[in-house]
């Protein structure tokens, strides 16, 4: 049986998600105070979030290198993984808020780059 005090309400993930919702817009305009990167930014339902360096729109170095600039900003290290195949993985974990109760990540996924897409 389910203990009673251990179940998360939808008015708890309301919650959470509006706390996240502020620290997010906190976190937007002191990047554009300092000319960060923009970042691609996930909100869940538990009120995680996470921004994430484009892969699309920026060059592996340009990934790295906004994944280290918002680190700075959130005074956190940044942990890198290498896969067999030289995907890198570039991961900041942070905690912030009035409150300290909001949690998120910064992160990038570095795939190596195609030396010729034609196979030749």
């Amino acid at each position: 049986m389910t203990d009673p005090q251990t179940l998360v309400t939808g008015a708890d993930l309301d919650r959470w998600q509006a706390r996240a919702y502020i620290r997010l817009g906190e976190l937007i305009a002191a990047g554009r105070r300092i000319e960060l990167p923009p970042l691609l930014w996930t909100l869940t339902t538990s009120g995680a979030i996470t921004g994430e360096a484009d892969p699309v729109s920026y060059s592996a170095g340009e990934q790295r290198e906004a994944v280290r600039r918002w680190a700075r900003l959130l005074d956190v290290e940044v942990d890198e993984r290498t896969d067999q195949d030289g995907t890198v993985h570039l991961y900041a974990p942070w905690k912030g808020g009035t409150d300290n109760l909001v949690r998120g990540c910064i992160r990038a996924t570095v795939r190596p780059a195609l030396d010729d897409e034609d196979g030749e």
